[in-house]
Order: structure tokens, then sequence, then C-alpha cells
């Protein structure tokens, strides 16, 4: 078994402060990425670390993939490059890393730590950095953070999405889902312990959107179904969900509950 190095959060977050924190330009910290530099790695305990010119060509491969599709941090990112940005990289992420992790292997938050601020910092900073008063600054959970951390939520994200129903792109979810509707799907819900469930809430939802409604009642809509799915799943027999045929009927009947209360909210107030 094979595993990439770890950076513990004691060493991760001096080297933060010192290496990025001081100087927030992602070309600038694109020039002093040096993957050679060990300094404050650990090993883990089990397996063998990736070779170190395997983790530069993910890298090189990753950024590659990016400037195909016209994505360079010289310039400053909008929100239609950041929405490509995380469709690309999340993709290219999990194809290149494919061969060595596993959802256990995955659950490691140093070896994240180490992607974040030793392999991919420049993407980082280019994606969430943020200008205030000719000031930048980044929050440290994108690069720490489990639940928040940047290449191991698209890591993850890639996990969940991937239909293999659809044979022109895999991962056409990323794409159609904005990034509130992907965060309310997998970081808010905890379910990674369930992998069948987010890309059928992610289905549901590009079923909402294709619904002649409002924009405001697809969106109501789609919060009321999250919040009732939730309070379900809270009380029933968790093997359920672990049935493709049981986690669609629980969203289906969740959706149906949300959209009945919905319209009749909607008839009431149209009547008085």
């Amino acid at each position: 078994m094979f595993v990439f190095p770890q950076f513990p959060y004691y060493l991760a977050k001096t080297y933060f402060e010192e290496k990025i924190v001081a100087n927030l330009a992602p070309v600038s910290i694109r020039s002093e990425i040096d993957i050679y530099d060990t300094n404050g790695l650990s090993k883990p305990a089990i397996g063998d670390i990736v070779n170190i010119e395997e983790i530069i060509s993910i890298r090189n491969n990753c950024i590659d993939e990016l400037e195909k599709y016209n994505i360079r941090i010289e310039n400053e990112p909008n929100l239609l490059t950041t929405s490509t940005l995380d469709y690309v990289f999340a993709k290219s992420l999990f194809k290149n890393m494919g061969k060595y992790l596993t959802p256990s292997l995955a659950s490691d938050n140093d070896m994240w730590t180490y992607l974040n601020l030793r392999v991919f910092p420049d993407i980082v900073v280019y994606r969430w950095r943020r200008k205030k008063n000719n000031e930048y600054s980044i929050n440290p959970e994108r690069f720490f953070k489990i639940t928040r951390n940047y290449c191991g939520t698209l890591w993850w994200r890639a996990y969940f999405f991937f239909d293999k129903s659809n044979e022109i792109d895999n991962w056409w979810l990323l794409k159609e889902l904005s990034e509130d509707n992907l965060v309310a799907i997998t970081e808010r819900t905890r379910l990674r312990g369930y992998p069948n469930l987010p890309i059928q809430l992610g289905k549901k939802k590009v079923e909402i959107n294709s619904l002649n409604e409002t924009n405001e009642f697809k969106e109501d809509l789609f919060r009321k179904m999250m919040v009732i799915f939730l309070a379900r799943i809270s009380c029933i027999n968790l093997h359920l969900l672990e049935s493709s045929n049981q986690s669609m009927q629980i969203i289906e009947n969740a959706y149906n509950a949300a959209y009945c209360e919905l319209k009749r909210k909607r008839e009431n107030i149209n009547y008085r």
C-alpha cells in the first residue's frame, strides 16, 4: 500500500503563516513550491510513501488539465472561472490520485494538509483568497479543516458524484449543481458513510431545476426537501440507506412532502 506524506497541524500552521499568509500571490507561491522538500513531513504508520516523482507528475497533470480550460493563476478569477476550476480540478485530482486513494485513506486530514500546503498551495490561494481594502486574506480552513479543505473537498465530491450511467461525462453533476448545492448535499449532511445518497440528491436537485416554477420556489423546495430528508434519516435504521431503492424512496417521499407543503402555503397566501 502506498500513501501520501502527512503534514501534522502543529508544524503545518507555522508553515502556513510563514509561506502562505505572508505572501498571498499565487504566482509567487508557485515559484517557491519544492515538492522534494520533506521538512516537517511525517510518514504514516502503515504503507510506503508515494514516490516524489509521482507526486510531481500528479501536480503537473492537474495543472495541464486546468490550463486546457484556460485557468491561469496570473488572472483574477471570477464566478465562471472558479466554477470551471472546481469542476476540472475535482475530476483531475480524482483520476490522477485514483490508484492510491480509497475512502478510508481519504479521511486522513494530515494528508490533505500536505497536498493543500506543499503540492497545490498556488491553486488553493488562487481559488480562495479574498480582497478587502486592497488587502488579501484567506480562510485557513481551506488548508486544514477536514470538511472544508480544498483538495480534500474536491476529491470527495468527485467520489460521491461519479455517475457511471452517464457515458458522456461521469461528473456532469459537478457542473449542474452550484457551490451552495454541493455544500448542502455533502459537507453539511455528513453523508460520507452512504455514498449512494449524494448522487441521488444531486439528480433530484437537477430535476427540481427543470420544474416550471419560479427560482425562489425551486430553491425553497430544495431546502425544505433537505430539511425533511435529514430529519427522517435520523429516525430510521441507517442500514436502509445502503440500499439504492430504499434511499431513493426516502428522497422521493421527502420531495413530495416538501412540494405539497410549499404548494399549500402558496395557495393560502394567494387566497388571502
